[in-house]
């Protein structure tokens, strides 16, 4: 078969019908595709919920615990006075004012 006649075939097949047996069998063959990916999803889903803990393997790791030093809490105060978290009080600040070259308008300008 040649290139012509197997184009020739494909244009005598008839498309109605092939077109209406699809859109007949397709949404149901999709529905059914949709269905059995929802039922694998909740299978695992189950799966993963309803399994024994016993399953899973865990490991009891003791790292040896050294005695936890107890200070006053005034002690830390000083501590976290002296790192200045919002500025130092003493230091005073300079602003410095910015020149702004604008021209002069003849617009109506009210503030309110």
């Amino acid at each position: 078969m040649n290139k012509e006649q197997i184009l020739n075939q494909l244009h005598d097949l008839p498309w109605s019908e092939i077109k209406l047996k699809t859109n007949k069998h397709l949404p149901r063959i999709v529905f059914v595709l949709l269905l059995l990916l929802i039922a694998q999803t909740l299978a695992e889903l189950t799966w993963k919920i309803f399994t024994p803990a016993s399953d899973t393997v865990v490991q009891n790791l003791k790292a040896p615990v050294s005695p936890v030093k107890t200070r006053s809490p005034h002690s830390n105060l000083s501590n976290i006075a002296s790192y200045h978290l919002f500025g130092d009080a003493q230091k005073q600040v300079v602003v410095q004012q910015k020149v702004i070259d604008a021209p002069e308008t003849r617009l109506r300008l009210d503030l309110k």
